[in-house]
């Protein structure tokens, strides 16, 4: 089985492809650290990446996209792990998650202070009281 290419980041697609596995079947398609990958056929809940039918003379191809919200955009080590629905024929390859590049936060522009108030042309008024 090979992965292409060997590095990608959260979002990008990878091309699954194999062959040699028994014609007809359904192959799951998933990702998992590399110490995950033992663990995988007692853990139904892990979703696929995809699935696809194996054509008649035992090969398939697939294009899957790594998934955001499971902890790779952070980057690491991935296996990426395809196997038949009763994990009788299982194979591994390993990618490269590359980092996603920090997203800047936009800086408004300096503002101008506004202008000083200007005193006023008007002479102020004499509403006051007359003293008495």
């Amino acid at each position: 089985m090979q992965a292409n290419p060997l590095e990608a980041q959260v979002g990008a697609e990878v091309e699954i492809q194999g062959a040699h596995w028994p014609a007809g079947q359904t192959v799951h398609i998933k990702i998992a650290r590399p110490d995950e990958v033992e663990a995988l056929p007692a853990d139904p809940q892990r979703p696929d990446l995809s699935t696809v039918k194996i054509d008649n003379k035992g090969n398939f191809k697939k294009k899957v996209k790594i998934p955001a919200g499971l902890g790779w955009e952070n980057g690491g080590e991935a296996a990426i792990v395809v196997h038949t629905e009763s994990y009788g024929h299982l194979a591994v390859t390993s990618i490269n998650v590359v980092p996603l590049p920090p997203t800047a936060t936009p800086v408004p522009p300096p503002t101008e202070p506004p202008p000083p108030e200007q005193p006023s042309a008007e002479p102020p008024s004499s509403e006051q009281a007359p003293a008495q």
